[in-house]
């Protein structure tokens, strides 16, 4: 890692994650997890390409979260050396991870982001963060 936050999909290559390139709200952190799912949902059934062009354009984006009051970090799993392995690459789910730094100004700003997009991509996408300075 070069700075905090660095944020990593872990789709069906475990080993090989995607680093995220894009804005730090959680819309932009939104759209490209769900890209990214459906990118690799359509590997493990072996879907054509044409059928997931149509898919990523579904107009899913325009779809809000509902709920009572903000999003808090319950959706959020706190990984660790002690579980990352086990959660992660033990997993056949999908993952997106941020690597924070607690005093990272960045870092904290994102926070809020990033667990309104976990309660937003719930039962699609898994959601974690590791604390880099540990």
């Amino acid at each position: 890692m070069k700075g905090f936050p660095t944020i990593k999909f872990f789709g069906n290559d475990k080993k090989s994650p995607i680093d995220y390139p894009a804005g730090r709200d959680a819309d932009n952190i939104r759209k490209w997890a769900l890209e990214q799912t459906v990118k690799e949902v359509n590997k493990r059934t072996k879907k054509g390409k044409k059928e997931q062009d149509s898919s990523s354009s579904s107009g899913s984006d325009s779809k809000k979260s509902k709920g009572a009051g903000p999003a808090t970090d319950k959706d959020v799993v706190v990984l660790t050396d002690d579980n990352f392995d086990a959660m992660v690459f033990g997993s056949k789910d999908i993952w997106f991870v941020e690597f924070y730094a607690p005093w990272c100004g960045h870092c904290k700003a994102l926070e809020p982001e990033w667990n309104e997009v976990a309660k937003k991509m719930k039962g699609k996408v898994k959601f974690g963060k590791v604390d880099a300075t540990v």
